[in-house]
């Protein structure tokens, strides 16, 4: 283990870091894989992978490229994803957006406000900064697209507090690809929730079409498969291992994911 940034915790803590993917359908939730997340100063240092029983054919890898492994692993398995959700710290790479898009995944997922696109594509290829990527911070502010667009208001349950109120507008937008704008467009979502003064930023590869309270729908659906997260690290003890053996670690991580199916199944 060393110190680094722990989701758990909100900040830099020595700790053990791992990529889940949980799978929600209906009242059914439960967690489909589990994986080490290798620091680079780690891998780099095959003696001490070695002395954690850490195998030498595990390399460093980001956790976006591990969580592709973890989808292109299940839909091996047979399962099938009407949609893949995830927060701004997957959404702000757009390799792992093109590498779901290549696996033929419908997504949508939160990006950060500094996350590029093109609202229209440039007229020239150039560095000149007319001509550049725009923060989505940027284009929803100043884009006409959304400037002329009238935020339209939508009411979201939750289940121990007042429903949510958000006002959104959408937009198709460019990624960028390349340093290249793509060739298809992506929906650009944002939301603003007038009580808190919060924004939250969506992109999303469904069809342009598609209906824009199903969209947010199931960008929020992110908060209950991160309840079952939650529960599996309070309840089921996912969290409650201390760091000696990488066998230690996939071996209690098996086990607790044995343990939520096995509860997710008796509450059907």
């Amino acid at each position: 283990v060393q110190r680094q940034y722990c989701g758990a915790l909100g900040k830099i803590e020595n700790c053990i870091v791992t990529v889940h993917l949980g799978y929600h359908h209906g009242d059914f939730k439960t967690l489909l894989d589990s994986d080490l997340y290798l620091p680079q100063s780690w891998a780099e240092d095959r003696i001490r992978c070695r002395d954690a029983y850490i195998p030498d054919d595990l390399p460093y890898r980001p956790k976006t490229a591990i969580a592709l492994d973890q989808v292109r692993h299940a839909l091996g398995n047979g399962i099938h994803f009407d949609w893949h959700v995830f927060d701004e710290g997957y959404g702000k790479d757009p390799s792992f957006l093109f590498g779901l898009d290549a696996l033929g995944q419908t997504w949508i997922g939160e990006v950060p406000k500094n996350f590029r696109c093109w609202p229209v594509p440039p007229q020239y290829h150039s560095l000149r900064s007319e001509f550049a990527s725009k923060k989505v911070y940027n284009v929803a502010r100043w884009s006409p697209t959304f400037v002329y667009q009238s935020w339209q208001s939508m009411t979201f349950p939750r289940q121990s507090v007042q429903p949510a109120v958000w006002d959104v507008k959408v937009a198709q937008v460019h990624l960028v690809r390349d340093g290249r704008p793509t060739d298809r467009t992506y929906g650009l979502i944002v939301a603003w929730n007038r009580a808190t003064g919060e924004y939250k930023y969506f992109v999303s590869n469904a069809p342009p079409r598609t209906d824009l309270g199903l969209l947010l729908r199931v960008a929020f659906y992110r908060a209950d498969v991160e309840h079952l997260f939650r529960i599996a690290k309070g309840e089921v003890g996912l969290s409650h291992f201390e760091g000696r053996s990488y066998v230690g670690l996939m071996r209690h991580m098996i086990l607790c994911q044995l343990i939520v199916l096995f509860l997710a199944e008796q509450a059907q």
